[in-house]
């Protein structure tokens, strides 16, 4: 990626580091990524992906981190505020 010629996922990487975001996720498809690994999916959709916040994982331990709308906050809230409380990502460290 040259400055004068960024690929979209530069921009969104700028974007999300210059606006405190740890990552990407999406409600639809119960998928998230970090800001150091964007798109690992290459699933269709990812044009549906929100900026979000690192938080801890609620899902039977088998990942330990989720990207949320909010700030980590517990998973009971999320729920709570219409959030799925762990989406299954397991895409990407």
């Amino acid at each position: 990626m040259s400055a004068k010629n960024p690929t979209v996922a530069g921009i969104v990487k700028n974007y999300l580091v210059a606006h405190g975001f740890d990552g990407l996720w999406n409600f639809d498809s119960e998928c998230a990524c970090k800001v150091d690994n964007l798109f690992p999916c290459e699933s269709e959709g990812v044009e549906r992906c929100e900026a979000g916040h690192l938080q801890p994982c609620c899902h039977d331990g088998e990942h330990d981190w989720d990207i949320g709308r909010r700030a980590a906050e517990p998973a009971e809230d999320r729920a709570a505020n219409g959030e799925k409380a762990c989406r299954l990502h397991g895409l990407g460290a």
